[in-house]
């Protein structure tokens, strides 16, 4: 019978095992024995040690031989691992011999490896990133040289100022460190956008790691790594303001315009934009739009505003009046804004409802009678009732009837002498006054007749 022991265990880096195969305690052979065996186990063969042959000899006269178990040292976390020999069977010229009870046995090779300085991890930059295209990366590291026999799932925290799924590709929740690498490159893969934002980070933080049999924790010194995700949207074309009044323009009495304030087409800031500008034009703020304020703010996130115009109804004839916005600059903190050459203003034209075939026309109402030597008379030349001019009214009239005016006849009109009448701008209506002579002639009454021949304004 054959029997194996292991006569001594092993650890890197260099305390070599030892299996000790051998006969009966006491017997010995006058022949060579060759001993076959198979060799199994965790640990593997000029890995963690030299490969073993598979086959000794037992000398003539020898009760037993030594299969040394000669370790190599490895850079590997791993655990204890074994060497396993199983004896087959044996042989010398005349004898056959067969394995003992103790027929297996099993020599551990002790790890150096799998030490806390070891079981750490570290995280560096390796590229930075930028804008359309540029991709950056993470590298999570064992260290130098160092590897593990199995793999490791690595867990982190995500933070910066850039956002996920908009600036860059999201990052898996985890990584996982392949058995047998020494590290994991993490790609941060950018996304493209048209928001004006200046450069934005992406900052890793190691939590810790784990793998069937090891726990491992972050570098003290390197634990947080950060990658910069440079703008490419910050530049003077997008830096610019500009304004666009609404079609249709508004009217009287009801109907709004606005002024719509942007940035250019798509793009949008990540901080408020605060938009200064003048108003200024031919309408009258207050009285035939609701005020003004002069500045708004365009949301982070979004490309305009617009700033209402509120038509004010009104019963004044006049013409067509204009509201205009001048777009004075912008500032969202980070960068200065200008107005865009060729739409840094707009106008929206207020229609006036007034002016139609009933408010144009002037009316002339006899208010009263003269009397020779006493009361004069009166016409009252008028717009319709409620509308008033926004301008000075120029009223054209003729006299007719048996009356005849004039120094010496029958009446004058006051006041002048002239028949044309001023309708003064903000007023409705002029009274003429017809004041009657007294002449020393008895006569019946007599008529004095005025008839409109047209009115201009300026």
């Amino acid at each position: 019978e054959l029997n194996i022991i292991a006569s001594a265990d092993g650890a890197e880096p260099g305390t070599d095992g030892e299996f000790t195969v051998s006969l009966p305690a006491g017997a010995t052979s006058t022949e060579d024995i060759t001993v076959n065996y198979t060799v199994a186990g965790t640990a593997t063969a000029d890995a963690d040690y030299t490969a073993i042959t598979g086959a000794v000899v037992i000398p003539a006269g020898q009760n037993g031989v030594t299969v040394p178990v000669v370790v190599l040292d490895d850079n590997i976390i791993e655990t204890d691992e074994t060497v396993v020999m199983t004896i087959t069977g044996g042989s010398s010229a005349s004898f056959t011999f067969t394995a003992g009870a103790s027929g297996e046995a099993t020599v551990i090779i002790t790890d150096d490896d799998n030490t806390a300085a070891n079981r750490e991890l570290s995280v560096q930059t390796v590229l930075n990133a930028a804008e359309p295209a540029t991709n950056g990366a993470f590298r999570i590291n064992l260290p130098a040289g160092i590897t593990a026999s199995e793999n490791i799932q690595i867990n982190y925290t995500i933070g910066g100022t850039a956002a996920a799924a908009t600036d860059y590709v999201a990052l898996p929740a985890s990584a996982v460190l392949v058995a047998g690498q020494n590290s994991v490159l993490l790609p941060v893969d950018v996304l493209d956008d048209k928001i004006i934002e200046g450069d934005e980070t992406v900052v890793l933080t190691l939590t810790g790691g784990s793998s069937a049999s090891f726990t491992l924790t972050p570098s003290a010194a390197a634990a947080e790594a950060t990658v910069t995700i440079a703008d490419d949207d910050a530049t003077p074309a997008n830096l610019v303001l500009s304004v666009m009044a609404s079609v249709p323009d508004a009217a009287e009495p009801a109907t709004n315009g606005e002024f719509t304030i942007s940035l250019p087409a798509g793009v949008t800031s990540a901080a408020d934009i605060a938009v200064s500008y003048t108003i200024s034009g031919t309408a009258t703020a207050g009285a035939d739009y609701t005020a003004i304020t002069g500045a708004l703010v365009i949301p982070a996130g979004q490309n305009s505003m617009t700033v209402p115009v509120d038509v004010l109804d009104d019963a004044i004839i006049e013409p067509s009046e204009t509201v205009v916005l001048e777009i004075s600059g912008g500032d969202d903190g980070r960068y200065a804004y200008t107005a865009a050459a060729g739409a840094s203003s707009a106008t929206v034209t207020i229609a006036d409802d007034d002016y139609n075939s009933n408010s144009s026309v002037i009316l002339v109402t006899r208010v009263s009678d003269a009397v020779e030597g006493g009361a004069m008379g009166q016409y009252r030349i008028a717009l319709p009732e409620g509308s008033v001019a926004s301008e000075d009214i120029t009223v054209n009239f003729a006299m007719s009837g048996t009356a005849t005016r004039g120094a010496g006849n029958d009446y004058e009109l006051g006041p002048g002498t002239v028949i044309t009448a001023v309708i003064p701008a903000g007023d409705n209506a002029i009274l003429i006054n017809v004041e009657a002579y007294d002449d020393g002639i008895i006569e019946g009454p007599e008529t004095v007749v005025m008839t409109l021949t047209g009115a201009s304004s300026s």
